[in-house]
Order: C-alpha cells, then sequence, then structure tokens
C-alpha cells in the first residue's frame, strides 16, 4: 500500500487516510500507527516486536509511506489525528505522533516507513 507517487501532499494524506480505513472498514480491530527504518525488525524482534503477546500480540504489519524520516513522522502524526476521531475504538497510540523524530536513533536511516499494526478481534 504505498502512496501514489507524483501527487501533492494532501492527496497522498487522503489516500494514505482511506489505505488504513479500509483495512479497519467493519472489523473489530486493536490498531497502532508508527515509523521505523525496518518494518520487518520492528514487527518480529523478539524484544520489541508487535507480534509478541507483551506488545500486543498484533497479527498484521502493512506499510502506508516510506520516505525522509520528516515526512513520515508528519504523515504519522496526520493519521493518528485523524483516526484518534474518525476511528477512536481500538486505537492503541498514546501520544499525537511524531515524538521518535526528533530524539531518533535511526535518524541517520535514509528512508523511514509508516506502518498501521493489526490485530483483528473477530
Amino acid at each position: 500500500m504505498w502512496l501514489p507517487s507524483g501527487k501533492t501532499a494532501g492527496k497522498k494524506l487522503q489516500h494514505a487516510i482511506s489505505s488504513v480505513a479500509s483495512l479497519l472498514d467493519g472489523k473489530l480491530v486493536i490498531y497502532k500507527i508508527g515509523i521505523t527504518a525496518c518494518p520487518q525488525f520492528r514487527f518480529e524482534n523478539p524484544d520489541f516486536g508487535y507480534t509478541h503477546a507483551k506488545w500486543g500480540g498484533f497479527q498484521r504489519m502493512v506499510v502506508i509511506g516510506k520516505g525522509q524520516l520528516q515526512e513520515q513522522a508528519m504523515l504519522e502524526a496526520a493519521l493518528i489525528n485523524y483516526f484518534s476521531t474518525a476511528r477512536p475504538e481500538g486505537l492503541q497510540n498514546v501520544g499525537p505522533g511524531g515524538e521518535g523524530y526528533a530524539s531518533s536513533q535511526e535518524s541517520s536511516v535514509d528512508k523511514q516507513f509508516t506502518y498501521v499494526v493489526l490485530k483483528y478481534l473477530n
């Protein structure tokens, strides 16, 4: 689910919102939006990966966007802001998004990924 290239920021955001909404539509789900330099490592890591029960036992990770850290932090924050109102049920984000941008250990990595992790309850 990549954002369309060559589009305005607003069109990319609307595409990202539609993509996440389609994953949630009509489903009982717990979900979290985030950014990382390595989606597979973030999802499967034995210490802090989303698949492990202590971090929620999430079943699926979908990458929504890829780009520079600042751009992806803004996309993360915009998605959290939107879904905290449009679909607050199940949203696990505590902060408004982008918190890791200023202090990120991954900030030297060229590409970052915005993702949503999901745990379906029905």
